[in-house]
């Protein structure tokens, strides 16, 4: 698959993700009330300039975005989504588009939103210190809901060595968790891929 490279950006094309913006600004301004100078004075640019934005001819930058998201009250990952339009796909690269909801997962950093083409396990790790941890929280809580609804399944079975298993299986996890939630700012240990599950050995019903 060809990677999506900054200068395949088309010029003035009404299809990009920058028109998409625009359409989204001039919507949101509308619903606020605002004239068009009303918005540049918010902006704290000149009429042109908010003009220019709206039809997309201005080229809205990283700094701009969070600025038109902050003016209008709304988050930068909607406008980026498309959210406050009908377009059902957004054009967020260079010839590639992706659905809304998948894009705004993506731009939230929502787990497990990595979009097609990029390293998953990359998307999964690289983010801060808070958000490593409080992931690998609910992921060993789900480890653990899962571990415990198979023992509920065992027990009925009156297998004695699958109950043991899964026992097993949760005493681990348990221990675990307890080393995850205990982890406080700052002492996250070296970012290697463990998800904290334990197997739980199949075939002993």
């Amino acid at each position: 698959m060809t990677r999506p490279r900054m200068d395949n950006y088309p010029a003035d094309d009404p299809t990009t993700l920058n028109a998409l913006i625009a359409a989204q600004v001039r919507v949101q301004r509308k619903r606020k009330h605002w004239s068009q100078a009303r918005l540049a004075q918010a902006l704290g640019v000149k009429l042109n300039v908010a003009q220019q934005i709206e039809t997309g001819s201005r080229r809205i930058s990283a700094e701009e975005l969070c600025l038109l998201a902050y003016t209008l009250d709304v988050s930068p990952a909607e406008l980026l989504s498309g959210a406050f339009t009908s377009q059902r796909r957004v054009p967020l690269l260079p010839g590639r588009s992706f659905s809304r909801r998948a894009v705004r997962a993506w731009a939230a950093g929502e787990p497990g939103a990595a979009l097609p083409g990029m390293d998953e396990r990359r998307y999964e790790e690289e983010v801060s210190d808070d958000e490593y941890l409080a992931r690998k929280r609910v992921y060993g809580l789900e480890n653990l809901e899962a571990t415990v609804h198979e023992l509920h399944k065992r027990a009925e079975s009156g297998n004695e060595e699958a109950i043991d298993d899964c026992l097993r299986a949760l005493e681990a996890q348990a221990k675990h968790m307890r080393h995850v939630f205990g982890r406080k700012r700052g002492t996250v240990p070296s970012r290697r891929r463990a998800s904290g599950a334990v197997e739980v050995t199949k075939g002993k019903q």
